[in-house]
């Protein structure tokens, strides 16, 4: 019996673990998702793979993203145009802490002026399951610009392969 009420607790605590991420993700585009000059997609992995047998990696600056793109099992992006409100500061971190508590953690953060790029993973028995990427703020000289992209990336993925499309981008 107590071996049932454990397996039902474990379950019950997983299921709100991933809900926790689900639910400040889905808060987070559900907000801006209708406003204006924001930019959003939802794709089923399937629809993702389809679309890298088109690319090639000299389309993709020499970035082989194949390796990921086979374990995508779901892909969303926000995107908010130049002229877009961006998203406020509040909302922004908490996005990132709803993350935390979603036991994602943080890959890497690179700044540049204004730019911020913030990328999060989280990850199951040495396999990464989730990747967030939030980019902010102006891009290169133009910081007047407030181009924010979130995109965030379900599946299974190994990290080498993850830090290998990095090193090729060049953002590390």
């Amino acid at each position: 019996m107590k071996k049932k009420i454990f397996i039902i607790g474990v379950f019950i605590a997983s299921t709100f673990i991933g809900s926790a991420q689900t639910n400040t993700l889905e808060q987070f585009i559900n907000k801006y998702k209708g406003k204006n000059e924001v930019f959003h997609l939802s794709l089923p992995g399937w629809v993702v793979k389809m679309g890298t047998r088109f690319t090639d990696k000299e389309d993709l600056d020499g970035v082989d993203i194949r390796a990921i793109t086979n374990g995508i099992e779901h892909l969303r992006i926000l995107a908010f145009d130049d002229k877009a409100m961006p998203p406020s500061s509040e909302d922004l971190k908490g996005l990132v802490s709803g993350a935390h508590n979603a036991k994602f953690e943080d890959l890497m953060m690179v700044r540049h002026g204004k730019q911020q790029i913030h990328v999060m993973i989280r990850e199951s028995k040495d396999v990464v399951n989730d990747l967030l990427f939030l980019i902010t703020g102006g891009e290169g000289d133009h910081h007047d610009k407030n181009g924010s992209v979130l995109l965030s990336i379900s599946g299974s993925f190994a990290m080498s392969d993850i830090n290998k499309m990095m090193k090729q981008s060049h953002i590390n």
